[in-house]
C-alpha cells in the first residue's frame, strides 16, 4: 500500500502512478486536484477538512473517495467498481454535489459501497451502470442518471446489463434516497417493467430522452409524487403511469403538439389512447418554450385538472373535455372545449366555446 499525505492541498501538476503499491491513497488536509491524471487499480482519494474539495482525472478500476466539499471525478477506466478501499467507503460528500463521469464509450459503473451526497446533488454519467449493490443517497436534491455517449439508449425496467444500452432495474432504481430522480437519455428510453413503490413510493421522476420515448408493454410508473417525460415523440398508449402530477412536454424549443393525433416530424402528437393510461390528480401538457398546441381529434383528458401551456397559440379543430380545465398561451387561444371549471390566459385575443351545461370561471 502506498500512502500519499498533504496537510494543506494536494496538486495534481502532472501524471501519477504507482504500478508497484497494491493500493494507492491520496489524502489532503486541504483540496485535491490538478491536471495530472491518477492511475491505479485500486485508488483511494480523501479529503475531509471542512469545506475541502475534490476534482480530478483518475483511470481506476476500483474507486473510492471522500470529501467535506464538491467531489467531481473523472474515470477512463472500461469498467468502474465503487467499493471500500483503505477506509473509505464510496463516493460521497457532505456540502456540495458529487459527480463522477465514465468517459469510456461502453464503460460500465457498478457499486458495492454509497454514492451521496448530504446537501447536494448526485451525478452518475456512464453508458452502462449495475447500481443494486450500494445506496445512491442525495436527501435534499436530485440523483441524475444518464449515459456518456450521444445517441444511447435507456431501458428502465431490464435487469440485464448487454453493451450499447443504458439498462437500469427496479432493483437497482430502489437503491435511490432523494426527492426527485433525473433520467436523462441521449438517445431513446423505454419504460419496459412496473416501478416504484417501495423506496420509489414518494419520489419525482423526470425523464428525458433525445430520440423518442415509450412506455412499452408492461411498463409502468407509479408515485405519490410527480412524473415528467420529455421527448419530442412519446408513446405511451400500452403503459401507464398514476401520480399526483404528470408533465408532458416536448424536448425541442418550439416543437408544435397535437392532441388528438400522431407524432410526426417537429410535432409531439399525443391520442386519446397515450392519454387514456395517466391516471393523477393533474396532467400539464406542453411548457412555456413549446410551440402551438391544437387539439386535432376529441379527446376527454382523465385527469382531475388539466393544464395545456405553451409559448405559442392554443387551437382546436375538435372539442378537448376535461373537468378542471386551465389555459395558457403566449400568442392566442381559439378553443372549443367541454369543461366544468376553467380558466384562460394569453398574449393575444381569447375566443372560447364551452359546451358544459354550467361551466364556471375560476382559478385553476
Amino acid at each position: 500500500k502506498l500512502r500519499i499525505e498533504s496537510t494543506g492541498n494536494l496538486n495534481l501538476a502532472g501524471a501519477v502512478t504507482a504500478s508497484q503499491a497494491g493500493l494507492l491513497h491520496l489524502t489532503a488536509g486541504g483540496s485535491i486536484s490538478g491536471a495530472g491524471v491518477v492511475t491505479h487499480d485500486n485508488l483511494a482519494l480523501s479529503a475531509a477538512s471542512a469545506n475541502q474539495t475534490i476534482t480530478a482525472s483518475v483511470d481506476a478500476a476500483n474507486l473510492a473517495a471522500q470529501s467535506s466539499g464538491a467531489l467531481t471525478l473523472t474515470n477512463a477506466h472500461a469498467t468502474v467498481a465503487v467499493g471500500i478501499i483503505d477506509g473509505v467507503s464510496g463516493l460521497y460528500n457532505d456540502l456540495a454535489d458529487t459527480r463522477l463521469t465514465l468517459t469510456a464509450a461502453d464503460a460500465t459503473l457498478t457499486s458495492t459501497a454509497g454514492i451521496g451526497t448530504l446537501t447536494g446533488n448526485v451525478y452518475l454519467t456512464a453508458d452502462r451502470m449495475a447500481l443494486a449493490g450500494g445506496t445512491m443517497a442525495a436527501p435534499s436534491g436530485t440523483v441524475n442518471l444518464a449515459p456518456h455517449s450521444a445517441a444511447w439508449p435507456v431501458n428502465l425496467g431490464d435487469a440485464t446489463d448487454p453493451t450499447g444500452t443504458l439498462n437500469l432495474s427496479q432493483t437497482e432504481l430502489a437503491t435511490i434516497s432523494a426527492p426527485t430522480l433525473n433520467i436523462t437519455a441521449s438517445g431513446a428510453a423505454q419504460v419496459t417493467a412496473a416501478l416504484g413503490g417501495g423506496g420509489l413510493a414518494g419520489i419525482n421522476w423526470n425523464i428525458s430522452a433525445g430520440n423518442g420515448l415509450t412506455l412499452a408493454a408492461g411498463g409502468s410508473i407509479t408515485t405519490t409524487a410527480g412524473v415528467t417525460l420529455t421527448s419530442d415523440s412519446q408513446d405511451l398508449a400500452s403503459g401507464a403511469i398514476t401520480a399526483d402530477h404528470i408533465s408532458l412536454q416536448s424536448l425541442t424549443v418550439g416543437q408544435l403538439i397535437d392532441l388528438g393525433g400522431a407524432d410526426s416530424a417537429g410535432t409531439l402528437g399525443l391520442d386519446a389512447g397515450d392519454l387514456s393510461v395517466l391516471t393523477a390528480n393533474a396532467l400539464t401538457i406542453g411548457a412555456a418554450n413549446s410551440g402551438d398546441l391544437n387539439v386535432s381529434a376529441a379527446v376527454t383528458v382523465p385527469a382531475t385538472t388539466v393544464n395545456l401551456v405553451t409559448g405559442g397559440s392554443i387551437s382546436t379543430s375538435a372539442p378537448l373535455t376535461a373537468t378542471a380545465l386551465s389555459l395558457s398561451a403566449g400568442q392566442t387561444i381559439t378553443a372549443s372545449i367541454n369543461a366544468t371549471s376553467f380558466s384562460a390566459q394569453a398574449g393575444g385575443n381569447i375566443v372560447l366555446t364551452n359546451s358544459a351545461a354550467t361551466p364556471t370561471v375560476g382559478d385553476i
